[in-house]
């Protein structure tokens, strides 16, 4: 399989591509269902909660085709919780990837 970085390219998350970024999101059952003030809250964070929210569009058709939301916080570890793990979730092939985070 060859990969081709040139056909898309990876943007922070802003009001332009949220639409698309919703769309994958309601798409995955896994993934949350958050209100839409809730995902504005992506893009208009307080920046004393460190998280990073980026998108991956397709040059060509300006469609997000995945999207990755991380909290940029170090963990208490050991954790059994399911919420402390991350996820990278991809179109059009609508796959979702659970990231668990493990120590070193």
């Amino acid at each position: 399989m060859s990969f081709d970085a040139s056909k898309f390219q990876i943007m922070p998350l802003d009001k332009a591509n949220l639409a698309g970024f919703i769309q994958i999101a309601e798409i995955l059952e896994e993934a949350p269902h958050w209100s839409l003030d809730a995902y504005l809250g992506l893009i208009n964070r307080d920046p004393s909660v460190p998280r990073i929210s980026l998108v991956a569009q397709d040059v060509q058709a300006g469609e997000v085709i995945g999207f990755v939301v991380a909290c940029l916080i170090p963990p208490v570890w050991p954790s059994t919780d399911p919420s402390d793990s991350f996820r990278l979730a991809t179109a059009p092939a609508i796959t979702l990837i659970p990231l668990r985070m493990r120590s070193l």
